[in-house]
């Protein structure tokens, strides 16, 4: 780790240097002719300090102007706390459609400790899980090619693309001044697991913040309504919520809801929270615990009972026996993915 101060100018161009007018040249589709992607299993989560920009149909150029604006004030927000952090600097896109919905960032160390008033600038994390990893290499300007490619790449290969991204810019423009050999690494959050997918695996373990509450209902039916117009008032209360803390809501993780509830009758206590990576009193806090579940990969709308069907078949076929709770982990946010075919849902149900 090395001081801001001494990073400040070196960094500020090479996190921002999008804006340079040489965008469109040969050299940049020459390196672009040849792509190799990589499916990574488990993406390095990484800690940051960010600002969420926030602005429907967007140009190339327009989001460009935004992470400059947003690169500068974190820039001056570091160096007036005096933090320190490696030379990189990055973006999480969180509509990879529309680009018009994102987090530019620069990574924060866990040795440090944000203040308790950032100005909209708060802590998060990168999302988890799997991804197709690819090198843009050129202008920023340009980057919408490589993405193209790398969602061909996903269809050819069955997979749903999430509609979020992290991009980390590698290049420093004053070592490098020729934008055709700038390179930003890419990376797609993906869902490999078809549709009703079932295995045997550890329950994911980590911390969240979240609200309970009680449901009773007469008929499968109404519970899943009750369920789905609860979770969305109790989500946007967990947001509100993280919004008053130094937490980033839930809109810069890779998933989203966990809703904690009991499957063996009408009467729910369940649960709605988002991960976080700090723990504040102001909201419950828990953490989940390591056991052994059956996992059901669901694509789609968020109707479930066909998949806890095939779950409880599954059980009664390999001689488990099901806890009466699970866990529904959304691995996109259907408010950046409005095509609800592309929705994937991790439902884990304990075993014993």
């Amino acid at each position: 780790m090395r001081k801001i101060d001494t990073l400040l100018t070196i960094i500020c161009i090479s996190a921002v240097a999008f804006s340079c007018t040489n965008r469109q040249s040969q050299a940049d589709a020459q390196g672009e002719e040849k792509q190799e992607f990589s499916l990574i299993k488990e993406v390095n989560q990484m800690l940051y300090m960010g600002i969420l920009t926030q602005n429907e149909g967007q140009t190339t150029q327009q989001v460009e102007n935004g992470m400059m604006k947003s690169m500068m004030e974190l820039m001056k927000f570091y160096n007036q706390q005096g933090f320190s952090y490696a030379p990189i600097s990055g973006a999480m896109i969180l509509d990879t459609e529309s680009r018009g919905k994102y987090v530019t960032f620069l990574p924060f160390s866990e040795a440090q400790t944000p203040p308790e008033n950032s100005e909209g600038i708060k802590l998060g994390q990168t999302f988890g899980g799997e991804a197709l990893k690819g090198m843009h290499t050129g202008s920023y300007s340009s980057v919408e090619r490589t993405y193209k490619k790398m969602l061909e790449e996903v269809q050819r290969r069955g997979w749903i693309a999430l509609g979020h991204s992290v991009e980390l810019y590698l290049t420093d423009p004053q070592a490098e001044p020729d934008t055709s050999k700038w390179q930003t690494e890419i990376t797609l959050a993906v869902e490999t697991k078809p549709h009703a997918y079932l295995e045997v695996t550890d329950m994911p373990v980590f911390k969240y913040a979240g609200i309970r509450k009680e449901v009773t209902a007469t008929n499968t039916m109404s519970v899943d309504m009750l369920l789905g117009q609860s979770m969305i008032q109790m989500n946007q209360k967990v947001m509100n919520a993280c919004d008053k803390t130094r937490v980033h809501p839930p809109y810069v993780t890779g998933f989203n809801i966990i809703n904690k509830r009991t499957t063996a009758s009408a009467d729910f206590e369940f649960g709605v929270g988002v991960p976080v990576s700090l723990n504040d009193e102001s909201i419950f806090f828990q953490e989940t615990k390591p056991t052994k579940t059956i996992r059901a990969v669901h694509h789609g709308a968020y109707d479930f009972r066909e998949t806890y069907d095939k779950i409880q078949k599954y059980a009664i076929e390999n001689g488990y026996t099901l806890d009466p709770k699970s866990i529904e982990i959304y691995k996109n946010d259907p408010r950046n993915q409005p095509d609800p075919k592309k929705n994937v849902t991790h439902i884990y149900v304990p075993i014993q």
